[in-house]
């Protein structure tokens, strides 16, 4: 992951994923974050080339030491809206990891449903 990061000059690499998602991110064919997907709406901050593919962000990420010049002024902000607003100017690649299993790990009862899984080794 660091290494396609670092090769591709972005100043930030979003770990993504196909999976259902009421807030994706929308991708160019070269995965270039070009806009949001609210369900709602479609947003696009830059001009895409060609189709765009929604994706998930996992919230893993690899950061260039610049974009921190980019952040806002203040101490409490939304990662994606941030992202938005760079990529209108700036490189912020997607890169996806469809094979490995993921988990959704943002309750006590999706974590204890992890655990049950990764305990019985009931890996896909």
């Amino acid at each position: 992951l660091n290494k396609k990061h670092l090769q591709s000059n972005a100043m930030a690499t979003l770990v993504v994923q196909q999976r259902e998602s009421p807030r994706g991110l929308l991708f160019s064919n070269n995965n270039q974050l070009c806009g949001r997907d609210t369900g709602s709406q479609i947003i696009t901050v830059n001009k895409p080339k060609g189709k765009l593919k929604k994706l998930a962000f996992s919230g893993i990420q690899v950061l260039s030491p610049k974009i921190f010049n980019f952040f806002p002024k203040k101490n409490i902000f939304s990662i994606i809206e941030f992202y938005l607003e760079v990529a209108k100017t700036e490189h912020i690649q997607g890169i996806t990891f469809d094979k490995q299993q993921w988990f959704d790990l943002g309750s006590r009862e999706k974590i204890d449903a992890a655990e049950k899984i990764f305990y019985q080794k009931q890996y896909p």
